[in-house]
């Protein structure tokens, strides 16, 4: 896996939303650092110094770009000593470089969007990568502090949780957490797009105020849907006045579904976006916890449903869910 790679990117054309974002192994010094842009002929564009980074997760220093983009073009990672680190094209058949310090040079296709308002996006340090349709500009699965996740003999705070304790679970009845992990971000966006999520007292049953990352998917009428995705519905919010937050991670044997301050939601998928995260001691820990996995499928198996995330079917399950309110759970 490269330094740093392009961990997503969108390019409908539109100011507002176009954005490269850059992942890279957190406290490289990327001073110096530049993208650089080519256009469908291969034609030298321009080059964007690194800004500062946007936010620290799962041990990568994450940069936002945001620039008017196009289908015909190709970005390239160049570090202080003009190395190529990685070059990606969203046009096919991708050009050659014909001028500029990458002239010679050929990237990789990794995709094109098939429509406006989507990315490509890599959950594996740029190896692969796929169309997202609600572009999201990277985080995990987490739970913040004091959040009350059920257990035999009452609920437990999930940082108290550790390996061996047990859990209630939607599928799979009690079961013995086998891994947990803490990591602190700190907020630099200024796009809000990676701010915790709130979601209040009194909404899906929660019984106290649930906060979550953006990407942490809850239980709606039988699917798994982000918590980004709801934020239209009443109450519930990003919390835009954090600076910081310490996040908290557990997970199964399998991917389970569990009841926490009231609301049933995911357990941590171990995919690859999670695993190439760590550092190489806990990756291998995990990898040797999880020995008989299936090859080519997360650690801890499929997720325990359907992950919608595609505006049209979110608006389908939230219906159902606003027709008959609780049945979240």
């Amino acid at each position: 896996m490269p330094i740093a790679y392009v961990s997503e990117a969108s390019y409908a054309g539109s100011p507002p939303t176009d954005f490269v974002e850059v992942a890279a192994t957190s406290g490289t010094d990327t001073s110096g650092w530049t993208l650089t842009y080519y256009n469908q002929l291969g034609d030298w564009l321009y080059s964007q110094p690194f800004p500062a980074p946007s936010t620290t997760i799962a041990g990568k220093d994450v940069y936002v770009l945001n620039d008017t983009l196009s289908a015909n073009i190709s970005v390239g990672i160049i570090d202080d000593t003009g190395t190529l680190i990685q070059f990606v094209s969203f046009y096919d058949p991708p050009a050659t470089a014909t001028d500029g310090v990458l002239a010679g040079e050929t990237p990789t296709h990794v995709g094109t969007t098939a429509a406006s308002g989507e990315s490509v996006q890599s959950d594996d340090g740029g190896a692969s990568y796929y169309t997202q349709t609600t572009p999201n500009k990277g985080t995990i699965p987490c739970f913040a502090p004091g959040m009350m996740v059920d257990c035999p003999g009452g609920t437990r705070a999930v940082e108290t949780l550790y390996s061996g304790d047990l859990v209630y679970t939607f599928d799979s009845g009690v079961q013995p957490v086998l891994w947990t992990d803490t990591r602190p971000q700190v907020f630099f966006r200024t796009d809000f797009s990676d701010r915790p999520i709130l979601i209040p007292a009194g909404t899906f049953g929660a019984v106290s105020d649930l906060i979550v990352s953006p990407q942490h998917c809850l239980l709606v009428d039988n699917a798994l849907v982000p918590a980004k995705s709801l934020l239209d519905w009443p109450g519930i919010r990003q919390m835009r006045g954090r600076r910081q937050i310490t996040w908290n991670h557990f997970a199964f044997a399998g991917h389970e579904i569990v009841c926490v301050n009231g609301v049933w939601t995911e357990s941590l998928p171990l995919g690859p976006m999670v695993l190439n995260g760590l550092p190489h001691g806990e990756k291998h820990r995990l990898q040797a916890l999880y020995a008989d996995h299936t090859p080519g499928q997360p650690l801890n198996g499929p997720r325990a449903r359907q992950r919608v995330a595609n505006r049209d079917d979110v608006k389908r399950v939230w219906d159902l869910a606003d027709s008959t309110p609780n049945r979240i759970h």
